[in-house]
């Protein structure tokens, strides 16, 4: 462990921050898995850098990939309906217009 240098005057050179971050758990297949490591390496970044470019690359307005949920969530076959979104309630009026 190194110590910190102290500066004349008692200041600290440095100075340590702390973030938190969110930690999000893929499990993939190992064949991908190994595909996804070498893809990084090549990159020169690590592997969650590089997951973290392809999944932002996909982009807001844009779709899975067909076949995207037959090959990671296989079980999940059957179609599942949409949930029932009741319209909003009436409100009675405040009188104040």
């Amino acid at each position: 462990m190194e110590l910190p240098i102290v500066r004349p005057g008692g200041k600290y050179k440095y100075t340590c921050y702390t973030y938190y971050v969110a930690h999000l758990n893929i499990y993939v297949p190992d064949e991908l898995a190994e595909t996804l490591k070498k893809e990084a390496r090549s990159a020169g970044v690590p592997l969650s850098r590089f997951m973290l470019s392809r999944m932002s690359s996909i982009g807001p307005g844009a779709d899975w990939p067909p076949g995207f949920f037959t090959q990671t969530c296989g079980f999940l076959t059957e179609d599942i309906a949409e949930p029932f979104d009741a319209p909003p309630e009436p409100v009675e009026s405040l009188g104040l217009a």
